[in-house]
This record gives structure tokens, C-alpha cells and sequence, in this order.
């Protein structure tokens, strides 16, 4: 099963994207963040395999994330490539 966290500042989008990912049988869509900082706190919080981050959306945005090691760790049993 591949997590998934998903970020825009665009509310509806981010629903219709959850719905459309979360259909996929071997995908499941953990969180939704309204922003990168959101981003941030909600994976720090319950880490996921991928990001998907709109480009542009107040605050941090998905093409400049913060640093690699600004991330948490992968949980024990996971990768982390």
C-alpha cells in the first residue's frame, strides 16, 4: 500500500484528487494539507510514502521544500528512497 499526503491551498481540488487516488487499490490517501507548513506538521506527525504539493500556494510551497534533513526519519520498517 503506498501512503500518500496531499497539499493545496484549493480545498475542492484536493478532495477530487483524495477521491480519485483513494480509489486505487494499492494507494491510500493519509492526510490533506491546506499549505506546505501544513504539510510539514501533518508528516512529521504520520509519515508518508509520497508528497504530492501544488507549486504554488501560500506560505511553503512544493517548489522550494525545506531542506531534506528538516524531515523526520522514515519509521522503523520503512525506507526512506
Amino acid at each position: 500500500m503506498i501512503r500518500l499526503g496531499l497539499a493545496d491551498d484549493e480545498p475542492l481540488f484536493t478532495m477530487g484528487l483524495a477521491m480519485l487516488l483513494g480509489a486505487q487499490p494499492d494507494m491510500e490517501v493519509v492526510w490533506r494539507a491546506v499549505d506546505g507548513n501544513d504539510a510539514l506538521m501533518r508528516n512529521a506527525a504520520d509519515p508518508v510514502d509520497v508528497l504530492l504539493l501544488d507549486v504554488q500556494m501560500p506560505g511553503l510551497d512544493g517548489l522550494l521544500p525545506p531542506p531534506a534533513s528538516s524531515w523526520p526519519a522514515a519509521p522503523a520498517g520503512r525506507s526512506s528512497s
